[in-house]
């Protein structure tokens, strides 16, 4: 059982194949009126006041009542990047252009319309949620240019003919997420390249995973969690209110007594954080994405511990 730390992802590190469009870009200079939009920072804000001059919308305070810029979303060539799997990237055929070298290592934007060019470092893992694609090409490349990695992967799930693959095969895609736990060490750069005529990618998570444990099968399941509920409106009726639902998966673990001590405090450092989740690579249903909540844990077994987390707003 892995949990993989989330880095955060800066547009500016990114290069995209598709243009930065959504709205025009914010200008000191020119007076916004009521529900313009605009460009900002890698981020569309929209106006919430009148004859809206000299306001920088990248210093407006989202949390106070009087924002004169209210953050709508990130843009759409940046969205991947927002932690919000609900508001992806898009592209569709003739939208991608190449940036850079990309040409040399084969890359072809009339297939793959949407490409991601990042610098990184020091990291292990790159898990991919919400694909809308064929296949999606994963490239590493090191210091000296060359591809120390590079790997195309149908999106289709794992055909399976047994229980037994189906236990030992390893999970390379399901329906719409990818997980690459075999990244060099040497990686400074990520392609990311999502072939089709029509693709789309919820949310790429990249860093470093933890070993926190042995996923138990019994205890590690998924569950909708809903909000709705009757209330009585202010006439005495009673009414059905409709609320959002969110998905949550928790995982039961053990690892030996000692190790509880060192992976605790890690646990306790990205609780409240977005995680990535790794449970079981022969499971693509383990390997989620959200909020790290709770961690519950039993008595100190012996030789092992076991315990119990979930992460809330999985896909």
């Amino acid at each position: 059982m892995y949990l993989v730390s989330r880095r955060p992802i800066d547009p500016e590190d990114v290069t995209v194949s598709v243009a930065e469009d959504d709205a025009p870009a914010w200008d000191a200079g020119t007076t916004y009126a009521l529900n313009d939009a605009v460009l900002r920072g890698h981020r569309v804000y929209v106006s919430t006041v009148a004859d809206n001059l000299g306001n920088d919308p990248a210093l407006e305070d989202q949390t106070s009542a009087g924002v004169r810029w209210a953050l709508y979303r990130w843009s759409n060539a940046s969205s991947a990047f927002d932690g919000v799997l609900t508001n992806p990237s898009g592209a569709v055929t003739g939208d991608g252009v190449l940036k850079g070298d990309q040409a040399s290592y084969g890359l072809d934007a009339g297939q793959s319309p949407l490409i991601f060019d990042l610098a990184t470092q020091a990291l292990d893992t790159i898990l991919l949620f919400g694909i809308d694609a064929v296949e999606v090409r994963v490239i590493c490349i090191d210091g000296a240019g060359a591809a120390v990695l590079d790997r195309v992967t149908p999106v289709s799930g794992r055909s399976v003919s047994s229980w037994w693959e189906w236990l030992t095969r390893p999970f390379l895609a399901g329906a719409n997420k990818i997980a690459v736990l075999d990244v060099p060490a040497s990686t400074i750069r990520v392609i990311v390249a999502l072939t089709g005529a029509s693709v789309a990618l919820g949310e790429m998570v990249i860093g470093n995973r933890v070993h926190v444990g042995t996923t138990l099968h019994d205890g590690t399941a998924g569950r909708a969690v809903t909000a709705s509920r009757y209330e009585f409106n202010d006439y005495g009726q009673l009414q059905l209110v409709t609320r959002p639902t969110r998905n949550e998966m928790t995982y039961a673990c053990a690892c030996p007594a000692g190790y509880w001590s060192r992976i605790k405090p890690q646990m306790d450092r990205m609780a409240g954080t977005l995680v990535g989740a790794v449970g079981a690579a022969h499971r693509p249903s383990t390997i989620q994405f959200g909020v790290l909540g709770t961690v519950d844990w039993a008595e100190d077994l012996p030789e092992e511990y076991e315990f119990s987390f979930t992460v809330k707003g999985v896909i």
